[in-house]
């Protein structure tokens, strides 16, 4: 297994994971699972990197490892919309050709979606009754900075980006722009998780 979610909408238990069998590797597979019973099965691609529940729009998001693809799936997983970042890279003015995404965080205050990609670009995407809609681009303020790990804290309404450097860039999604950079003592930033009643966000 290699993600698992929670769908409040539905009650059901989410997994995508990739099953090996001998030298024969499964495509990874959805479950809907509910009493240990699996009520429902979805094959996706041949490989998934990330997987996360958006409770305000009740859609799952996954990031398909073959191709530059991200997948907006409904809570009973139908395919709503395939999110291109090839065509995100066409209107930035640092792309380069096949990035590829890394990772990808939810920002439910603003209905949004960000996505790291493979050349350190982070397009942003807005959910409508109806699609998802291409937004902007981040883009790291100087070339010493390489994203690798992206969170949103809920209290603070920033995208907060680590790096391998250690720092964590917070942007405001909303008018694309730094807001503020903290270096930290560490080699890079693993993971960061936010703590609500500190109103803290803490990294490793």
């Amino acid at each position: 297994m290699q993600s698992l979610e929670w769908s409040e909408f539905t009650s059901f238990c989410i997994e995508a994971g990739i099953a090996a069998s001998g030298h024969r590797v499964r495509k990874p597979t959805f479950y809907f699972m509910y009493d240990n019973k699996f009520e429902d099965v979805v094959t996706r691609s041949p490989s998934m990197l990330q997987m996360t529940y958006h409770p305000i729009i009740d859609c799952i998001i996954t990031i398909d490892g073959t191709g530059s693809f991200v997948n907006v799936f409904n809570s009973h997983l139908q395919l709503l919309r395939v999110l291109d970042t090839r065509s995100a890279n066409r209107r930035t003015t640092k792309a380069i050709d096949n990035a590829l995404p890394l990772r990808h965080v939810i920002m439910p205050a603003f209905r949004m979606i960000a996505v790291l990609l493979s050349n350190l670009t982070i397009p942003l995407w807005i959910a409508t009754p109806r699609s998802f809609l291409f937004c902007g681009t981040l883009h790291r303020p100087d070339a010493s900075t390489t994203p690798c790990v992206l969170h949103f804290d809920d209290y603070s309404k920033l995208l907060l980006v680590g790096c391998t450097n250690g720092s964590i860039m917070g942007f405001n999604p909303e008018v694309r722009r730094l807001v503020w950079t903290v270096t930290q003592h560490t080699d890079v930033v693993l993971a960061m998780v936010s703590i609500p009643q500190r109103s803290a966000v803490v990294s490793t």
